[in-house]
């Protein structure tokens, strides 16, 4: 830096300096030459011109290595140390013509002679730039500084290409993630424009791998990101803030770039090198509405908005002084990419709150989403998903159906009404709850589930295993006795129940109106278990099975059944045979009428027969032995009856009063 000689409109070669005299003009350097005065006008931005200075080194310095360090000059030029070409720059001309623009950041290395006095002679041309000249200061010093102050340059601009490329990545990663996160995917195209923006300006190491890309692309290229990178910019901040951030603002934005980017492609050089200023401009103006933005946001308690600010601050004043330093106002270095290296740790900020919230967030959908699968589950089974074969119930369609054969189960409280009318409506909810607490368990512990509620009663399904359902039948007789022992000692009657169960095929699908649906179970296998249950009632028993679910079970010896009669039933031409379960009961009752288990199936054949005399003998000898054995005393009375008065003509054998 310092006082130059400078020669305008000539183009001096070290000969040249020993033949003449000349009378030099001294400029300032580093500076363009636009606004250099010579004979009174200033010279402007077109021209060619000689620069010279001598430089004399303490002789301890003799013989070392030094070096020099030569950014790009505007815009060629050539370079001589005593009298030495040591370095060229595009090619330098007297004309548009004769001149070859070129930006290449060049490090040389010389002795000190040993008188230590150097002469450095620069000429410079420029017919392709707005600005002219020895526009960027030299660097000296011995040579191993030199080539190590290269180093960190070259680690400094790879360190930041590299996190920047790095950082694009990831956030276009996180966009293909989450399509709707538009705040990832402009960060990421900004990101990814300024670190192209790297290798077109600085040190241009676009020429450093490629020496002979063209300048004005090269230009052109640095140019077209800054145009870009601020639309952008601005579009990122409001993807986050969207409510202080006007939509309008940003469009003009955008459109300003776009006008300037397609004026920077399509205008002649140095041309499209003015446009550049006045974008400037507009840009002071889009940063500090940006800045004024981020302020609202952490009025209105915004997440993540004062990492935000604090980022942006630090952004705009690197952005603010690579504009300064464009425009020759200061003369420092590029620290834009610097500034968008350290809003990076605001972004990442930002995106591990977001994270954070987004995993809580999943967190608790997910915990609600299970508490309503829960809820769900309750209202409609997951076996009923099964059984249509559909794994969730948002895959369930109105008309779904299939046929499958299953076991009906039916059960029923005893005198429920008279028990109800004793009670307060919580006292009836809090007792039918209690006597279903024990007996849904049962039911899906042997791989049933429960259909529906009917009131008082349980319909339930066991889709695979009939022995399944009578050992809940069983089961629940037994949990019954000490469900009646809780309630003897709390001071209230005992309940009693009746289980009814048959096998058929079931229609089993969703019925309803769009707005609607349930799930249904339509078959006379149905109506049929229902009817069974309602035997037990007349029958004075617990348990009744029809002869077709009898039929299915496969360990009939773990069981023990006695024929309880055939009953016609509606919709069936043949009258179904129903079984009495004596498991279940208490053990004194099950041997007594296992003991009278061949005379009781005997008057039943008789009363079957319309032998009502010898159907009479044999419930007299069951009763005989079991006066309470409900069931022998209904038939006697029926056979009593029919003996007497006879039988109704459409009678065979079957008494049409029960069952149909």
């Amino acid at each position: 830096e310092g006082d130059f000689e400078f020669y305008w409109k000539k183009l001096i070669n070290p000969e040249d300096f020993k033949k003449n005299t000349l009378e030099p003009y001294y400029a300032l350097i580093p500076s363009a030459w636009n606004d250099f005065e010579i004979g009174g006008e200033k010279i402007g931005r077109d021209g060619f011109g000689t620069y010279r200075v001598k430089l004399h080194f303490h002789p301890k310095y003799s013989s070392q290595l030094f070096g020099l360090k030569i950014p790009h000059q505007a815009t060629s030029y050539n370079f001589w140390i005593n009298g030495k070409l040591v370095a060229t720059n595009g090619k330098v001309g007297d004309s548009k013509d004769s001149s070859k623009p070129q930006y290449l950041t060049q490090i040389i290395n010389f002795e000190i002679p040993p008188d230590g006095n150097l002469e450095f002679i620069f000429q410079i041309s420029n017919y392709s730039h707005r600005l002219g000249g020895f526009w960027e200061k030299i660097i000296l010093g011995k040579y191993d500084q030199i080539q190590k102050l290269r180093d960190i340059d070259v680690f400094y601009d790879s360190f930041l290409f590299g996190s920047l490329l790095i950082m694009a990545i990831y956030h276009f990663g996180l966009f293909m993630l989450r399509r709707d996160d538009k705040a990832a995917v402009f960060f990421g195209v900004y990101c990814l424009i300024i670190a192209v923006r790297l290798m077109f300006s600085g040190e241009n190491w676009i020429t450093q791998i490629y020496p002979n890309f063209p300048w004005d692309w090269q230009v052109r290229i640095d140019y077209l990101t800054f145009y870009l990178s601020v639309p952008i910019f601005g579009g990122f901040l409001r993807t986050l803030y969207p409510n202080e951030i006007n939509l309008k603002v940003i469009l003009l934005n955008l459109v300003l770039g776009l006008l300037f980017a397609l004026a920077n492609i399509v205008s002649p050089k140095p041309y499209f090198t003015y446009y550049l200023f006045y974008y400037e401009v507009f840009i002071l103006f889009m940063i500090i509405y940006l800045l004024f933005s981020i302020v609202r946001a952490i009025i209105h308690n915004r997440d993540g908005a004062l990492s935000v600010l604090t980022g942006a601050l630090v952004l705009s004043v690197t952005v603010i002084n690579d504009i300064l330093n464009t425009q020759e106002i200061i003369k420092t270095v590029y620290l834009a990419p610097i500034g968008l290296f350290i809003f990076q740790f605001s972004q990442s900020f930002i995106l591990s709150l977001i994270f954070s919230k987004a995993y809580k967030a999943v967190q608790n959908l997910s915990e609600n989403l299970k508490l309503t699968n829960e809820a769900n589950s309750k209202f409609v089974p997951k076996e009923f998903l099964s059984i249509l074969k559909k794994e969730a119930i948002t895959d369930v369609r109105l008309g779904d159906q299939t046929l499958k054969t299953m076991t009906v189960y039916f059960s029923d409280i005893r005198s429920f009404t008279t028990i109800s009318e004793s009670m307060s409506p919580k006292e009836n909810f809090d007792f039918i709850n209690s006597y279903l607490k024990f007996s849904g368990p049962i039911i899906r512990k042997y791989g049933g589930y429960i259909d529906k509620y009917i009131g008082d009663g349980i319909m339930a399904l066991f889709p695979d295993d009939p022995d399944g359902a009578l050992h809940a039948a069983v089961e629940t007789m037994n949990e019954l006795f000490s469900f009646n022992e809780r309630r003897k000692a709390k001071g209230f009657p005992s309940v009693r129940i009746g289980i009814g169960i048959h096998s058929g095929n079931l229609m089993v699908g969703v019925i309803g109106e769009e707005k609607r649906y349930d799930f249904t179970v339509i078959s006379d296998a149905v109506n049929l278990a229902s009817r069974i249950e309602g035997l037990t009632k007349v029958f004075g028993v617990s348990i009744l099975v029809s002869e077709d679910f009898y039929e299915k079970i496969q360990n009939k010896n773990n069981f023990q059944f006695r024929i309880s009669g055939r009953v016609k039933v509606k919709g069936k031409n043949q009258p179904v045979v129903i079984y009495e379960v004596l498991n279940g009961i208490s053990q004194r009752i099950m041997e007594t009428k296992l003991k009278t288990k061949d005379k009781f199936e005997a008057g039943v054949e008789f009363y079957m027969k319309k032998d009502f005399e010898n159907a009479k003998l044999n419930f007299h000898e069951v009763l005989h032995i079991d006066s309470n054995d409900k069931t022998a005393e209904y038939y006697l009375k029926r056979s009593v009856l029919f003996d007497e008065k006879g039988v109704p003509e459409d009678w065979e054998g079957i008494d049409p009063s029960r069952g149909e």
